[in-house]
């Protein structure tokens, strides 16, 4: 399996990281071959707001706009952000544990949570990548 940043991944393959990252293989399985999911609830949090929003609770998610970016982030200060934050001799002193951009707020949001618990490369099945 390739390895893809985190920062490039498609809907669906964000939707197969995010399973992934719960430890949800049954569903990342049923999100790589669709045609074999058919009785197994669709999971599709990088659209669904329904199935995106308790993770963004769960995992203390926070997020903003810069733009027509969306951007998420976990760790750090609980009162600033990624960028608006303090600098010291141009050096942010806050860690952030995770920060993502997307398109939307949830892509933003389930990047930010793969990078958090899978890291900044995740695997990506080849049929996912080459379609």
């Amino acid at each position: 399996m390739p390895l893809v940043s985190v920062a490039q991944l498609t809907p669906r393959q964000l939707d197969y990281a995010v399973a992934k990252a719960q430890g949800d293989d049954l569903a990342a399985l049923n999100i790589q071959f669709p045609e074999h999911g058919r009785h197994y609830p669709s999971i599709r949090p990088s659209t669904s707001p329904d199935q995106a929003f308790p993770i963004i609770e769960r995992e203390g998610i926070r997020w903003n706009k810069s733009g027509e970016q969306f951007y998420a982030w976990i760790g750090g200060h609980p009162y600033l952000d990624p960028l608006h934050e303090p600098m010291v001799e141009g050096i942010a002193p806050i860690k952030w544990d995770a920060c993502q951009y997307g398109e939307t707020l949830l892509i933003a949001a389930m990047r930010a949570h793969v990078e958090y618990k899978l890291g900044g490369v995740v695997d990506i099945p080849d049929e996912m990548v080459r379609a």
